[in-house]
């Protein structure tokens, strides 16, 4: 409260001195109006020419100033009181802020003292953990030399040993590596000879190739000794090398018409049978564009189906047909495949007679490749609805399991069948086909349609390539299912022998995989007689 002293007392001194000052005016002011007011009074009459009492004049004028002190010290008095009144608000309100600013301090004070206490506990802290990081540190640093000098010692006493150890290694490598080398670069001359004889024939056959003259019969029947490759040899690869430019320079010479639709059929079917499937495609596109036979047609399907490509024949600019490629995306890809099928199915549902068989079996093959999505079942349908329209039924589109072949029904297709020849491998097919779906009365149908083929090559020529194709798969597909005696009886009811040395060469086309699929049922058979009979 001491720094409050100051400003009170300096307070009271001005009211003081205020009260003081207006006293002595006050004083001055009264004398010098007593003195002077009878003089200024005479002299103001005398100028006037008015006779005044001056006494009475005098008492008046003391009356005056009497009311007029009385009116002047009730005024200081006032004055006087306010001033004090103020002096004592202020001296309270200052009380007031003193008592606020002693708690402030004490609080600023509290504070501070806390903080101090809070560092030195940290410096603490720090000096602890200071000199724990130095202990650590001095220990670390002592093991660590310790651990390098062993170390040194120990590299310093095998050092000469593992000198002379990777001396005799490193001459080891060497020559490990000079041998190599040598062996390499034999090889890559044998290489470098195989490449030569590559080029020379492809240099060869690029001659050939623009050949006006060559024969397109002989490209065939080179191609056609190939076959399926069975090793990756040099003789094998050159061959298939040279293979393929014999392909295209038929490709190139059926596109000028200048080879028959039967020989570019042929091709196709060694080059596929080669697995050069490309070249065969374009060879069964330009067959069925020169002559739209059912086994022109199924090869071409077959091959679409395969690759997921197809190729269009298209004028150059120059006016000179071309083959166009079509393919693409996966939609694209899929597409070519469903419609591939779908064509397929068209063209066997009205085979002729001649080589049947090819096209019963190409349809096979396909089906198989998309037996998940009901190729088995549209097969069995449509070779079904072939049959019964032949032996003179109606046919109706609620016949089809699958929709997209009631949305593609023809009843002009199956009218015009009527009184058509059934061949015997037509009945053959259906009754495999019943036994690969392998569900409901399957087993029933297929010996029905087993004993209908019996009875149909009864009366079938020998010289027929279907018949033939018809009792030597037939047996096989009997046998594949555990039903060989059962069938044998069947064809010796109808007194029929299977002939003998049929093969794909010498009666059409081997059916592929078809009969593939005929001895693997015939191979699980065999697997599950060999089987332990379970418990």
């Amino acid at each position: 409260m001491s720094f409050l002293r100051l400003p009170v007392f300096a307070l009271l001194l001005s009211l003081l001195s205020i009260s003081s000052g207006y006293a002595d005016t006050k004083g001055t002011t009264l004398e010098s109006v007593a003195v002077q007011a009878p003089q200024q009074i005479d002299s103001s009459a005398a100028r006037s020419g008015v006779k005044v009492d001056a006494e009475l004049a005098f008492r008046a004028l003391e009356n005056s100033e009497k009311a007029f002190s009385d009116l002047v010290e009730n005024l200081n008095i006032t004055i006087t009181f306010g001033g004090a009144l103020i002096a004592i608000v202020g001296l309270v309100g200052l009380v007031l802020i003193g008592r606020q600013g002693d708690k402030h301090k004490t609080e600023l004070e509290a504070k501070i003292t806390a903080h101090e206490k809070m560092n030195e506990t940290r410096r603490e802290e720090f000096e602890t953990k200071r000199k724990e990081f130095e202990t650590r540190l001095t220990e670390s640093y002592g093991q660590l030399s310790t651990d390098v000098k062993e170390r040194l010692e120990a590299l310093h006493s095998m050092l000469p040993e593992e000198i002379e150890r990777i001396a005799l290694a490193s001459s080891g490598r060497t020559d490990g590596y000079l041998k190599k080398l040598k062996t390499s670069t034999e090889s890559l001359e044998k290489e470098m000879e195989r490449y030569k004889k590559l080029l020379s024939t492809a240099e060869r056959l690029v001659e050939d190739v623009s050949s006006e003259n060559a024969d397109p019969y002989l490209d065939y029947v080179f191609v056609d000794s190939l076959g399926k490759p069975s090793n990756a040899d040099e003789k094998t690869a050159q061959s298939r090398f040279e293979a393929i430019f014999r392909l295209k320079r038929i490709v190139r010479q059926g596109l000028q018409g200048r080879v028959d639709s039967n020989l570019l059929f042929n091709a196709g079917v060694a080059a596929s049978r080669a697995e050069l499937d490309d070249e065969a495609l374009q060879l069964a596109t330009l067959a069925s564009l020169s002559a739209p036979l059912a086994n022109h047609q199924l090869l071409m399907y077959r091959l679409q189906m395969a690759l997921g490509r197809r190729y269009d024949v298209t004028k150059a600019d120059d006016g000179k047909l071309k083959l166009e490629i079509c393919s693409g995306s996966d939609g694209e890809s899929e597409s070519i495949i469903s419609n591939a099928f779908a064509n397929a199915l068209e063209s066997a549902s009205d085979a002729p007679l001649p080589q049947c068989e090819i096209t019963y079996a190409e349809l096979w093959n396909m089906a198989q490749k998309v037996r998940e999505l009901g190729g088995y079942e549209r097969m069995r349908d449509t070779l079904e609805a072939s049959l019964r329209a032949r032996l003179g039924n109606s046919i109706t589109k609620e016949e089809f399991s699958h929709q997209a072949d009631r949305e593609r029904f023809s009843q002009t297709i199956w009218d015009g069948q009527k009184g058509k020849q059934v061949p015997s491998y037509l009945a053959g097919i259906l009754a495999l086909s019943y036994a690969a779906i392998g569900t409901g009365n399957w087993l029933e149908k297929y010996r029905e349609y087993t004993e209908l083929g019996a009875k149909l090559a009864a009366k079938e020529s020998p010289l027929t390539t279907w018949r033939g194709k018809f009792l030597e798969s037939g047996l096989k597909w009997a046998k594949g299912i555990g039903l060989g005696d059962e069938v044998k009886n069947v064809f010796q009811q109808y007194k029929l022998q299977v002939p003998t040395g049929l093969d794909g060469e010498s009666q059409g086309q081997d059916p592929g995989e078809l009969l593939r699929f005929i001895e693997r049922l015939q191979a699980a058979r065999e697997i599950e007689e060999k089987a332990p009979a379970p418990r």
